[in-house]
């Protein structure tokens, strides 16, 4: 398999957290409040090991909030060197949507890494079977699936959540948005974004003010989706 296919799958794989995804929780207990609104990125580390994509995931959480010049600055060919790497993905910029992370993917397990400046702390190990990038994968928003994760997404009351309903009527609140398509994609345009995203038939979008604390706990095995901005939902 080329590189080039591999990375292009691999991406589309990781980016969606399918169902031959999982992650593996590192040790740890909890990260503070907070977080809304709070900037991050990601770089995940593929090596290709016995018929799969090992890969690290390293994220801003606890360091910094991934600064633009830093970020765009970012060669994935020059970390896949410096990292002896067989495939890079530089996920971000993301803004957080909760306010607050309990869990033990994020915590991080001591281990840190300095990309181009930015410190990062490794969260979780993804492994992506490498049967599963034949002929490459195509993110496809509004399709369902499920990451194997330990974490509880905390939003607090009197706080808005924004929501996707599916044709069964599911429910899954946003859990970040990302500014990967949409550049200029902030928080104050969430309550309006029903308007500008391409949403299938049966599917909507609404904005709720929780009456009460919402947690989110993935109990091992979240449900997600993505709409077609690459804004993160999990089910709820």
């Amino acid at each position: 398999m080329r590189t080039s296919s591999l990375a292009t799958a691999f991406v589309a794989a990781t980016l969606l957290g399918s169902a031959v995804t999982t992650a593996s929780a590192q040790t740890g207990s909890s990260v503070s409040g907070d977080l809304r609104d709070r900037r991050y990125c990601e770089v995940l580390l593929g090596y290709v090991y016995a018929a799969q994509i090992n890969a690290p995931v390293f994220n801003t959480i606890g360091f910094n909030y991934c600064p633009q010049d830093k970020w765009s600055s970012l060669d994935s060919n020059a970390l896949k060197t410096e990292n002896a790497a067989d495939v890079i993905f530089l996920n971000g910029p993301r803004h957080w949507v909760m306010d607050a992370i309990d869990g033990l993917d994020v915590s991080g397990s001591g281990e840190t890494k300095n990309f181009g400046g930015i410190e990062m702390t490794k969260v979780a190990t993804t492994q992506v079977p490498l049967v599963a990038l034949k002929g490459g994968l195509t993110p496809t928003p509004y399709t369902t699936m499920q990451v194997s994760r330990t974490t509880i997404w905390i939003y607090d009351a009197h706080k808005a959540v924004f929501e996707l309903t599916d044709p069964s009527g599911n429910v899954y609140v946003m859990q970040s948005y990302s500014q990967q398509v949409d550049p200029n994609l902030k928080m104050s345009d969430l309550p309006s974004l029903g308007s500008h995203l391409k949403l299938p038939a049966g599917w909507s979008y609404k904005t709720e003010i929780l009456q009460q604390k919402l947690e989110l706990n993935s109990n091992g095995l979240a449900t997600i989706t993505h709409d077609d901005l690459q804004d993160t939902y999990q089910k709820r």
